[in-house]
């Protein structure tokens, strides 16, 4: 989780999860699974899409690509379509809400 946490803006793969934890692939996907109910590879989105929502919550100024790019979403359409699937809501209507 630590790795996970200090790489959140860069590209993170399962190859270099596995040596981190010093398990194989089929352990760390089985470990995920059991603990939080989804693949490696979507925790791994999840936590990277909750960081662009906080930003985009704390800043009005910033570019939503901007924010997303940084986080490694380059599509904009597949971004705005996890976020909308994950927070029922667009990141344009979460940047809007900014107190």
């Amino acid at each position: 989780m630590d790795y996970i946490q200090n790489h959140l803006e860069e590209a993170i793969r399962i190859d270099q999860l596995c040596r981190n934890a010093h398990v194989s692939e089929r352990t760390l996907d089985y470990v995920f699974k059991e603990k939080y109910q989804v693949s490696p590879i979507e925790y791994i989105k999840a936590i990277k899409l909750n960081e662009v929502k906080k930003e985009l919550l704390q800043s009005k100024e910033q570019l939503i690509s901007s924010v997303a790019a940084k986080y490694g979403f380059w599509h904009m359409w597949q971004f705005a379509a996890d976020f909308r699937k994950r927070f029922g809501e667009l990141p344009s209507e979460v940047q809007k809400r900014r107190a």
